[in-house]
């Protein structure tokens, strides 16, 4: 029968064994090395266990995110994340001028709100084709306007227009369309 006492310091953390084993289990190995295999086993066990505890804490919900914080958790980028705090969506209190704290409810809040309708952009409509539109000097010639009188014109019935390197195109359809209804109701 084989009695012994391991102390070993490891990290600070004192690890004190007392070993009691059968001598014809153990056959050829000799003491030492049978406390250097058990002390390896019980470091093996503390690391786990700490590294154990340090994903745990992480785990854990606290109660204030850093701003990184919560936009991790939002998914956004920090910047988002800013915007949204100064905005007021989600409130935040400054503890100093390099450090902003949000409460978690404070951002569980943001999901229970009622639902914000999210605008769909429009695609933006292609430029047509030059062929379908007059310049505005071109305007002008055909249709006997001053240049003030066709820009206000254009802006009075908010008549797109397109440019196109040093030219501004207005579509031949749209401005045929108001100067026939204009004559119309003149004439």
């Amino acid at each position: 029968m084989i009695q012994s006492q391991i102390d070993q310091n490891y990290g600070g953390i004192k690890i004190s064994t007392k070993l009691n084993i059968n001598s014809e289990i153990i056959g050829e190995i000799t003491t030492a090395e049978f406390q250097n295999a058990i002390f390896c086993i019980i470091c093996i066990e503390i690391v786990v266990k700490q590294a154990v505890d340090v994903i745990e804490a992480k785990q854990l919900p606290t109660e204030f995110l850093s701003v990184r914080e919560a936009s991790k958790l939002l998914n956004l980028c920090t910047k988002t994340a800013y915007n949204i705090i100064y905005t007021g969506r989600i409130k935040a209190v400054r503890l100093s001028d390099r450090k902003i704290l949000i409460k978690r409810t404070e951002v569980d809040k943001v999901f229970e709100q009622s639902e914000v309708p999210v605008k769909i952009r429009e695609k933006p409509k292609r430029k047509p084709h030059p062929r379908y539109c007059y310049t505005m000097a071109e305007a002008q010639e055909k249709f006997n306007f001053s240049e003030i009188v066709l820009y206000s014109l254009i802006k009075r019935n908010n008549i797109q227009k397109y440019q196109s390197g040093w030219y501004i195109y207005v579509l031949k359809s749209d401005l045929e369309r108001i100067i026939n209804l204009s004559r119309e109701s003149y004439g």
